[in-house]
């Protein structure tokens, strides 16, 4: 998980604001595309993801094991 560098893409308005929110569902998807597979309610978010910029995200792999994970929103390309 250290060495792994997670981007995901999204949809944003003018001035990198996103169309929506970046929710612990798309983080997990992500992460299962990288051969990762984290259920979302073991992905815990300090704030709501709504503009494009680099993130932390709280991942507990076990009762007594967390990982403070980071990773970037990008703007979607069209």
């Amino acid at each position: 998980l250290e060495k792994l560098e997670l981007k995901i893409a999204a949809k944003a308005l003018e001035g990198d604001k996103l169309f929506g929110s970046i929710t612990a569902t798309e983080i997990s998807k992500e992460l299962a595309e990288k051969g990762l597979e984290i259920e979302k309610k073991y992905i815990q978010l300090t704030s709501n993801i709504k503009k494009i910029g680099t993130y932390n995200v709280n991942v507990r792999l076990h009762r007594e094991v967390k990982f403070d994970m980071t990773f970037e929103v990008v703007k979607e390309q069209n």
